[in-house]
Order: C-alpha cells, then sequence, then structure tokens
C-alpha cells in the first residue's frame, strides 16, 4: 500500500501499465484512483487467476506472462503511467526490462520504480532465494538512469515512527489476525499531518531504509507518503514485524523477562526442598531481578528513541544470561555444600555403627557394682604392669 501510493496522484486519467500485479490489489486500487484503464501483469498465472475473480473492474485488464516479454504483450499499446514496484530484483536481465518499459511509455510519460533494499533485510545473513539481484541505492540509481535518463526524483521507503489522534468511534477499522490481506484495501484517508525535523542520530539514511523508489516523468510525488494503522503505545516494547522470517530473529525485551523469569522459577522449585539453606541465595536472586528489571527498563526507553532495538536487545539477553549463570552457580555450589555434609553424617554414622556396645554396657554394669577405691587399685596395677 505504502509504495502504490506513490502512483495514487499520478494515475489520473492515465492508461497505466502495472508491472509485477500480484494478485491485483494495486491495479484495482489504481483504477479507484482515476486511472482511465490498468493493464496488470504478472508471471504468476495463478495471482492473475485470483486478481480475474477478486479485483473484477471492466478497465482493468490482467495478464499471465514474463516481464521480458513486455513489448510482445503490449503491442503497439502506449501508456502515460508505468508502475513497476519490487520487480526488477527478480529478472536476469534488469537492463533490458528497464529498456522495455522504456519502449512501451508514451510521449510525456511518467514511470515510477522501485527495488528493495535487501543489503538491510539480510545484513545478518541469508538472502531472499527469489531475488537474482541485490541493489545498493547507488547501484539502482546508475542502472536505471543509465536506461531511463536523470530521474526527475529519487525517494527513500522506511518507518516512520510518531503520534496520531484518531477517532474514538472507530473511524479506523479493526482486522482480526485471521482476516485476509484484502481488509487493507479497507483504508481510511488520514486527515492532514506534519513531519517535524527528523533526529539526526536516527534519520533514515539510504543503507538503512526498506526500498528505493525513483520517478521519471512529469508526475510530482510529495515529499513525504504514509501508510500505516494506530497501535497501543506497548507496541514501543515489542519487536517489530514478529514471526516474518524474512526478518529474522530479533530478542525482545519482553521476550527476554520472559526467560529471566522461566529461569527463575526452575531455581526456586529446585530450591522448594531445602528452604532454610537457600533463603540467602532467594534474597540475591531477588536483587539481581530487580536490577535486570531496571536495565530491561532503561533498555525499553533507549529502543524508543534511537530506533536499534536489535542491538539493545542482545546487549541486554547477555546481561540476563550473565545473571542466570550466576544464580546456577551459587545453587552448584549450595548442593556440593549439602553433599559435603551429608558426607559428614554418613561417616559419623558408620563410626557409631562400629563402637562395641555390649563391652561399653558391661564396663558400666561393672562401674556402678565394684566399689571405686578398688576400681583405682586394679587400675594401678595394670599402670605398672604396663
Amino acid at each position: 500500500m505504502a509504495r502504490y501510493l506513490s502512483a495514487r496522484d499520478a494515475c489520473k486519467g492515465q492508461d497505466v501499465l502495472d508491472i509485477a500485479c500480484g494478485e491485483g490489489y494495486g491495479s484495482w486500487l489504481m483504477r479507484q484512483w482515476g486511472a482511465t484503464s490498468v493493464l496488470g501483469i504478472d508471471v504468476s498465472e495463478d495471482a492473475v487467476r485470483r486478481a480475474q475473480v477478486r479485483f473484477q473492474d471492466p478497465a482493468v485488464t490482467y495478464r499471465a506472462a514474463p516481464a521480458e516479454n513486455l513489448q510482445e504483450i503490449v503491442g503497439d499499446k502506449r501508456f502515460g503511467l508505468i508502475v513497476s514496484l519490487e520487480t526488477i530484483e527478480h529478472l536476469n536481465d534488469p537492463r533490458a526490462f528497464l529498456q522495455n518499459l522504456k519502449a512501451v511509455a508514451a510521449p510525456g510519460a511518467t514511470i515510477i520504480v522501485s527495488a528493495p533494499n535487501d543489503h538491510w533485510y539480510f545484513k545478518d545473513g541469508g538472502t531472499n532465494p527469489y531475488h537474482l539481484h541485490r541493489f545498493t541505492r547507488a547501484e539502482f540509481q546508475q542502472l536505471a538512469e543509465d536506461v531511463l535518463g536523470p530521474a526527475t526524483s529519487w525517494h527513500l521507503g522506511t518507518l516512520a515512527v510518531g503520534f496520531g489522534m484518531f477517532d474514538e468511534a472507530g473511524e479506523a477499522k479493526r482486522a482480526r489476525s485471521n482476516d485476509t490481506q484484502d481488509r487493507m484495501l479497507e483504508y481510511v484517508d488520514l486527515a492532514p499531518g506534519i513531519f517535524v525535523p527528523m533526529q539526526d542520530d536516527v534519520a533514515p539514511v539510504p543503507e538503512e531504509t526498506s526500498y528505493y523508489v525513483g520517478v521519471w516523468g512529469p508526475a510530482k510525488i510529495g515529499p513525504a507518503l504514509f501508510a500505516g494503522y494506530p497501535v497501543s503505545m506497548d507496541i514501543g516494547r515489542q519487536e517489530l514485524f514478529p514471526g516474518d522470517a524474512l526478518w529474522g530473529t530479533r530478542i525482545s525485551a519482553e521476550r527476554t523477562r520472559a526467560a529471566v523469569a522461566a529461569n527463575f522459577q526452575k531455581s526456586l522449585e529446585v530450591a522448594e526442598n531445602n528452604r532454610a539453606q537457600l533463603q540467602t541465595l532467594l534474597e540475591t536472586a531477588e536483587q539481581s531481578r530487580s536490577a535486570i528489571e531496571a536495565q530491561l527498563h532503561f533498555c525499553e526507553h533507549e529502543n524508543e528513541a534511537l530506533l536499534v532495538g536489535v542491538r539493545a536487545a542482545k546487549a541486554e539477553n547477555q546481561l540476563v544470561w550473565e545473571a542466570i549463570a550466576r544464580h546456577e552457580d551459587q545453587n552448584r555450589i549450595l548442593q556440593d555444600a549439602l553433599r559435603n555434609q551429608q558426607d559428614a553424617l554418613n561417616e559419623a554414622n558408620q563410626r557409631l555403627a562400629s563402637v562395641p556396645w555390649r563391652i561399653v554396657r558391661i564396663w558400666f554394669a561393672i562401674r556402678r557394682r565394684v566399689p571405686k577405691p578398688i576400681l583405682r587399685f586394679i587400675g594401678a596395677l595394670l599402670a605398672r604392669r604396663r
């Protein structure tokens, strides 16, 4: 939706070519936004069949064909607006594809082309198996302008953070987790907004954006476009885009806290049978947990301010595992102490078991019946014989 917004004003009154239209919602949207006609082309026959069923319109046509065969598909038809969003990275010959776009553009046409920044999406390793090319911002511009000439404007697609006020009665519609993606077409136009000066240390740069968009032709794209939805303030304490494999694994503060609580609970279960001996360890653990929660709270605010949650989460995760390691070391020390005490008790029991208790009882019986002077006399005789 955010990418197609770039064509919202440019498509009015134009014959539009939508390359890699997918299931057709973008082609349908541009028709709703005022396009005279739209031809959507996609290499996936299944996607085109879905588009023909879900997004029917007499002025919208869908065709299943490779983008490389563009001139064969359109014939003599020329278009006032050509939109190619996240297509060029999939093709064997991107340069030939751009030449095809130029060939089917009407005089004075507008061309809008975007490419994803895979260098950011996969900076921790891995690739998108469907992408044949990875472009930096400079590489994409050089290739596109070599074929299409100098662009009218360049734009960066990235996250936007801010505040909004929304009608409590429900102007912003709600979607359930099991709803289809079609629900996004029930969008509500935003009221006027503003962009305040960007914070210098987190301002978007090409290397850290999601995608790049180049525009050729007379149509103008505003200085800023925004597509989003209102969320709870608690989203600042969670990871962005959870469950999306393309974004990799990101350790959120909430998940880190849950891991600490789970491991701490295991320690409590072990200590339950030795409550008195483990009391000192429990007090230390409570203090450590408070310290960890304080660190987590600090990192949560730092994440919101800097928009670099990955680095902060990794550092916080390290503190958590160090605290857990200390707890486990203390638990092992206490277990060793308990085992030593048990060994000492067993040894004492063995010594008591080896005492000849029958002789001891006989000796005490003799002591009670024989007068002490006689016992002393016998003792003296025994001493002389030694």
